[in-house]
């Protein structure tokens, strides 16, 4: 028994420390993982809202051109409403 203690201890040790490595780094890891994906969501976040505002912003400056463009439209079908009104009422005068 005593032999098997002296010839089994040194593989002990090494198996305990393998294990204990093991777990330090499983440690490391997943708190570094943590640390890294927490990071790189408040970057995403950060994006994701400077996206948004920069989309916000062009889609009002868009409307508002969109908004004049129709506007001046329908300046212009209203003058050659008046016009073609005009038109005929000189074709109805000349008779």
């Amino acid at each position: 028994m005593r032999n098997f203690f002296r010839d089994v201890w040194p593989v002990v040790v090494i198996v305990a420390t393998i294990a204990g490595a093991a777990w330090n780094i499983r440690g490391f890891l997943t708190t570094e993982l943590a640390t890294q994906i927490a990071a790189s969501e408040s970057r995403m976040a950060t994006r994701i809202e400077a996206t948004e505002t920069r989309l916000t912003t062009q889609i009002a400056a868009s409307e508002m051109r969109l908004t004049a463009q129709i506007a001046e439209n329908q300046a212009q079908i209203a003058e050659l409403r008046r016009l073609f009104v005009d038109h005929l009422e000189d074709h109805a005068n000349a008779r």
